[in-house]
């Protein structure tokens, strides 16, 4: 799950792996994750391990449902 964090006026977002990013390089690398053309190709920094642009991107959305979700008046009582 992403972490945001304003420290200041410099938004972070901390990824699944520890390392704390700017907004800016954030939006920068999915943007280069989304125009990727090479399926094989892995990445590394994202989690533990390198993983390749579409677990990546899957990744992302998992975390942004579930971050859209436990703002939901019912999530709570669902995962108890």
């Amino acid at each position: 799950m992403l972490a945001l964090k304003r420290a200041g006026k410099t938004i972070t977002v901390t990824l699944p792996c520890g390392n704390k990013v700017t907004i800016g390089a954030y939006v920068r690398a999915w943007k280069r994750l989304l125009s990727n053309d090479d399926d094989s190709q892995t990445f590394n920094g994202w989690g533990l391990f390198p993983m390749t642009a579409d677990e990546i991107l899957l990744d992302i959305r998992q975390g942004v449902h579930d971050r859209i979700n436990r703002h939901l008046p019912w999530f709570k009582f669902i995962n108890q």
